[in-house]
């Protein structure tokens, strides 16, 4: 609760709609913390389908432990931030995971659908031209990049390439046509959004020819019709809590497995924030999502096959 304070104060009732990206992205850029790496772990810019991305990569891990292909989150407009990295950086050494985090394009210089694209794009990438088995791959996102993991999703079926094993969405953006019950019932209790920034936000990455129920960017509102599992994390007191919940519903009617925690009063994207209690339990599920996604995967021999080969043998 105190920290909910402190995010209303510094973050909340500081922003201005009449803030241009520039100011914006420099007042981010003031609070964003450097991010230590240890000797262990390798840190690698690399430029993959034009976009900015970094390998993080524990010493020691070869190429079939498990690629956490993470988007960040930051309204569409935000590059990625430090707390970010540090996270990705905790989840490689629990889980003995490689990542890649990759810096889709921002609005309003690249306007939606671009950031989607990019996501199908990298993971096309990933697994067409670098050889990552599809299977490996578990897709990451907070906030705006979770509704872009979503996306991606959708977009790899419906492409009819490989899927990934599961998806982990934190806090995610899926909705853009501003609807649920959640943005007018938490208005006064989100410790990190008012209204007017995510309008704000929307105006600026959004274009007038972009439908916001289109569920290419609104994958919330899109088909789940065969989607691997999805792990989702939300605070209760979140403005974009239906955001969560509507996925959730949407993709069990579906079959989808599933599992979603809605963390009593905790802020936006809170398994960030590592000192806290609610992070650290968040975390935990995390490595229980990757461990049992990533688990190998063995096809049943038929009954009458496994007899003929007995009999074949004999």
């Amino acid at each position: 609760m105190l920290l909910n304070g402190v995010m209303r104060l510094v973050a909340r009732r500081r922003f201005k709609n009449s803030y241009s990206i520039e100011a914006v992205r420099k007042v981010v850029a003031k609070l964003d913390r450097p991010v230590k790496l240890s000797p262990g772990m390798e840190h690698r810019l690399e430029t993959i389908v034009d976009l900015k991305c970094e390998w993080l990569i524990p010493e020691g891990l070869g190429a079939d432990s498990p690629l956490l292909l993470y988007f960040p989150g930051g309204g569409f407009v935000l590059p990625a931030m430090n707390a970010q990295r540090e996270m990705i950086v905790d989840l490689c050494y629990e889980n003995g995971c490689r990542a890649l985090l990759a810096q889709y394009r921002l609005g309003p210089e690249h306007m939606m659908p671009t950031a989607q694209l990019d996501g199908l794009a990298i993971y096309r990438h990933l697994v067409e031209e670098l050889g990552e088995l599809a299977n490996n791959i578990i897709l990451i996102g907070d906030s705006a990049g979770g509704g872009i993991a979503l996306s991606t999703l959708q977009q790899t079926r419906d492409a009819k390439i490989a899927l990934p094993s599961g998806a982990i969405l934190l806090s995610p953006g899926t909705d853009l046509t501003m609807s649920g019950s959640s943005l007018l019932d938490n208005l006064n209790k989100d410790p990190l959004f008012h209204i007017s920034a995510l309008l704000w936000m929307l105006r600026r990455s959004l274009p007038n020819t972009v439908a916001s129920n289109n569920p290419l960017v609104s994958p919330a509102l899109g088909d789940f019709t065969g989607l691997p599992p999805l792990l989702l994390e939300v605070g209760s007191t979140e403005m974009l809590l239906d955001h969560s919940t509507s996925v959730a519903d949407r993709a069990r009617e579906k079959g989808v497995d599933v599992k979603i925690t809605i963390s009593p009063h905790s802020p936006h994207v809170y398994p960030i924030i590592a000192f806290l209690p609610e992070a650290k339990a968040a975390r935990e599920r995390i490595k229980v999502f990757i461990q049992r996604a990533h688990k190998p995967k063995i096809t049943a021999v038929p009954q009458t096959e496994a007899v003929a080969t007995a009999q074949t043998a004999a």
